[in-house]
């Protein structure tokens, strides 16, 4: 076989061993990549049941039906270069750092189930002498405290399901709580809104979680296969190290899937405005003040927004000229951001009385 053969028939192999497997381990840091990733097995998986496991750079990643400007801090993420995703799963907001490990669980829709994929993670856990459980809400919590240490979301379609959830090891809490604080005020959104709990760490090794996950998975996995054995019964050593072997683990990095047109184009998808903030559900927003340097003025704005851009804009003040000169800016077709009324100043000179206002609507975004 010549050289070009050898190479096709080496990336034959390996294309079907990933599509294959029964663990796959990303060793990318990218949140782009990793729910690319993710979302490319869903897509692609020949495996009835697969486990991805992978670790991102901090990051807040909101449900595929939510409105970022009320679940994160979006001018604290973008000063301190943290990620906003919007996954392709519903759900509630999460955050991501190289503390906390993602799993997602990939099975065929007739095998789905809201629990299975957390019990799971839960007996990998009892194996590392962390006792947790499931809440009503299928979150995994710690017994003794009830603090959550795991959330989880859930995506069924076109016979497939999975269930990916987090695992709190030794995240940035601190972090959580400032990034996942919004400081947008006034906004009625038709968005799903998240629950807010109290978190933990477990303050485990990233190594012994990833270990007893994997085996936890292979035995429920292998369990399936076995005619009249319960997925829940236990499996000898010798049993468990044959599990872990590489023929079901594969490791996989963003160079491996360099130029696939899903992993590819999913990326650039998550990576966009239109996606992220473009897919917002509509809301408004209204605020009112009494408090500006621009003498005893009531005023009040009333925005409509919708995929993102300002569909209606109203704003109202006992100043007629302020008003006016207000409400003659190019309001209606903008994008809702932080900095968009920057463009205003290219066209026109705005009154004192204006730039205050101006900046208080920046602030207040």
């Amino acid at each position: 076989m010549d050289l070009r053969g050898r190479l096709i028939s080496k990336t034959s192999k390996q294309w079907f061993k990933l599509l294959h497997a029964k663990v796959i381990i990303s060793k990318s840091v990218d949140p782009y990549f990793n729910l690319a990733l993710e979302d490319f097995l869903y897509s692609n998986s020949k495996s009835p049941r697969s486990l991805i496991l992978y670790t991102n750079t901090p990051s807040v990643i909101i449900g595929r039906n939510q409105n970022p400007w009320v679940e994160a801090n979006v001018r604290k993420c973008r000063s301190n270069l943290v990620n906003i995703i919007r996954r392709k799963s519903g759900g509630g907001t999460v955050f991501h750092d190289l503390g906390n490990v993602n799993y997602s669980l990939l099975t065929n829709r007739n095998e789905f189930s809201h629990t299975k994929g957390a019990e799971l993670i839960v007996k990998a856990l009892e194996k590392l002498n962390v006792e947790a459980e499931l809440n009503q809400r299928h979150d995994i919590v710690l017994k003794d405290t009830k603090q959550k240490i795991s959330g989880s979301a859930y995506k069924i379609s076109k016979g497939k399901s999975y269930h990916h959830g987090t695992m709190l090891l030794n995240s940035d809490l601190k972090g959580i709580s400032s990034y996942l604080r919004s400081t947008t005020k006034g906004i009625i959104s038709k968005g799903v809104t998240s629950t807010r709990s109290d978190v933990a760490n477990v303050n485990l090794s990233q190594v012994d979680f990833l270990r007893e996950a994997m085996l936890s998975f292979l035995q429920y996995d292998d369990a399936r296969h076995v005619s009249g054995t319960n997925p829940d019964t236990s499996i000898d050593d010798q049993k468990t190290a044959d599990l872990s072997s590489r023929d079901n683990v594969v490791f996989v990095d963003s160079n491996d899937l360099a130029g696939v047109p899903h992993v590819m184009q999913t990326m650039q998808e998550l990576k966009s405005w239109n996606w992220t903030f473009g897919q917002t559900p509509f809301f408004k927003q209204l605020i009112t003040t009494n408090n500006l340097p621009i003498g005893n003025h009531q005023i009040e704005l009333d925005i409509s927004i919708r995929h993102g851009i300002i569909e209606n804009f109203n704003f109202t003040s006992s100043n007629d000229r302020l008003q006016q000169e207000i409400m003659n800016y190019p309001w209606k077709g903008m994008a809702y951001e932080l900095g968009f009324i920057n463009s205003f100043m290219l066209n026109s000179v705005p009154s004192s009385e204006a730039l205050i206002v101006l900046d208080w609507i920046s602030k207040n975004i």
